[in-house]
């Protein structure tokens, strides 16, 4: 069993590692705050979390409902003094597994109380299943400059044409992140702020942070769009994008060039993009990019390559695809004219528009795998509600 502490003061801590440290299957991870533990939880997954309510960034009831919006798949045993007992047979009533009082226990009472939460979770209908998400998509550019983020914008305004359901556009390129610039959209706010917020938002909350485009879906901005960087953890992101994808059939994610940001963000995904184009060190990259990836990647988030011609007089797809040692999903027109306009005129380009109608394909297959896949589970995404700008 597999426990997660967050509590803050180290002697309450010292006391429960070593209380059950005697039991064989059982090992303990600490965590002195809850955007510390949020952390944890993005790292790796836990059986239990034991749970002091009185941290120093969230106190109260308010630490269990946080935890429980964002990681609602966790069962939850409280840790809490006397004083905080109503607080705790509150936080029960709400959704935690059971409560633990400090100072009344002893190592097997505690490991009892660990196993039992453990065990009602496991026998509640419906606990096994996390609950139903949108899709998450992601977009990486094999280097700068490939139009990766031109094509995320697209992608994310064909989907919402052809679902008509909550699309969002998550611009996580923390150098450049451009989709706000291309979009002309008036943003206040930026992905930052749902990172600093993290154990705050709720749809109401949500509605302050993104900007709604003109294409009809949601963009939270890069910090870069409001001229600030990212000093946080990266599995902040991580956590914004699993709250986003419960109110949003779709989230598109820029995850910009590769680094080891949008490495840790691709487990996230269940589809990522790899956009290129023609040059030597653009598909140099590529190649270099698909073969970590076909040694490294555990996750079940396939790959398909996007292709952006850079100019009429290119190598044909057979050639690419050799180049490459990987097949192509897509191939963009060359449209560097029409797509300059379109940028200076604040908007994308057209439906009719030949990169509109390469994407459209894309789409269309993506949504009838999508909706295969899930036919099963529901028949649709109806769970993930729209969040109204």
């Amino acid at each position: 069993m597999h426990i997660l502490l967050v509590e803050d003061n180290p002697g309450d801590a010292l006391l429960v590692r070593e209380a059950l440290s005697d039991a064989d299957d059982v090992t303990v991870r600490t965590a002195g705050s809850l955007l510390e533990a949020l952390d944890a939880l993005a790292e790796e997954s836990y059986d239990v979390v034991l749970l002091d309510l009185d941290l120093p960034d969230s106190t109260g009831l308010s630490s269990f409902e946080a935890l429980r919006t964002l990681v609602p798949d966790v069962p939850v045993v409280i840790f809490t003094g006397q004083d905080s007992d109503l607080t705790a047979v509150a936080a029960v009533e709400a959704g935690a597994e059971d409560y633990v009082i400090k100072g009344q226990w002893n190592g097997d009472s505690l490991l009892r109380a660990l196993r039992y939460a453990l065990a009602r979770h496991r026998r509640r209908p419906g606990s096994q299943a996390p609950a139903q998400q949108g899709r998450v998509i992601g977009v990486i550019g094999a280097k700068g400059g490939t139009g990766a983020t031109t094509f995320a914008c697209h992608l994310a305004a064909e989907l919402y044409a052809h679902v008509q359901r909550p699309v969002l556009l998550l611009d996580a390129d923390l150098e450049l992140g451009c989709a706000a610039f291309l979009l002309k959209a008036r943003v206040h706010a930026s992905l930052l702020d749902a990172a600093d917020q993290l154990y705050r938002l709720a749809p109401e909350s949500w509605q302050s942070l993104v900007a709604r485009t003109t294409e009809g879906f949601d963009l939270l901005a890069s910090p870069s769009s409001c001229g600030v960087g990212f000093e946080r953890s990266t599995n902040r992101i991580v956590h914004v994008v699993r709250f986003a994808s419960r109110f949003y059939n779709w989230v598109i994610v820029d995850l910009g060039r590769p680094d080891a940001r949008a490495a840790s963000l691709v487990p996230v995904c269940q589809q990522l993009y790899l956009v290129t184009r023609s040059g030597y060190l653009e598909l140099h990259r590529t190649a270099e990019f698909l073969e970590r990836w076909r040694a490294h990647n555990t996750a079940a988030c396939p790959i398909e390559v996007v292709y952006c011609h850079g100019s009429r007089a290119e190598p044909g797809p057979r050639v690419l695809t050799k180049l490459i040692q990987a097949p192509l999903a897509a191939e963009l027109p060359f449209c560097a004219k029409e797509l300059n306009a379109a940028v200076a005129a604040g908007t994308l380009l057209g439906p009719t528009s030949a990169y509109r109608k390469a994407i459209r394909g894309l789409v269309d297959r993506l949504v009838h795998a999508t909706a295969s896949s899930t036919a099963q589970l529901s028949g649709s995404l109806n769970p993930c509600v729209e969040v109204t700008g």
